[in-house]
């Protein structure tokens, strides 16, 4: 197993609400979720203050191997309405 430059940067738009920019080499989009990440969303709210904390510190910190759900998805060339 190699690593394919994987990185996800949680970004807070507004109060209770995240976007989740996942992407691995040459910036290519790759989310974990089957949704459109250029999206803010309360899910990924709770995620930033719940479980990548968690995750970090007992996880990635002790060198643990995770499971590789991300993968290359296309989107629209659309950009989604965003409401604050």
């Amino acid at each position: 197993m190699s690593y394919d430059g994987y990185a996800s940067c949680p970004l807070t738009i507004s109060a209770g609400k995240v976007m989740l920019a996942e992407f691995c080499y040459d910036g290519v989009v790759t989310p974990s979720f089957p949704m459109d990440p250029r999206s803010p969303r309360k899910m990924y709210w709770w995620l930033k203050q719940s479980f990548l904390p968690y995750l970090y510190w007992n996880i990635v910190i002790k060198g643990k191997r995770w499971p590789l759900t991300h993968k290359r998805r296309d989107f629209p060339e659309a950009l989604p309405t965003i409401n604050p």
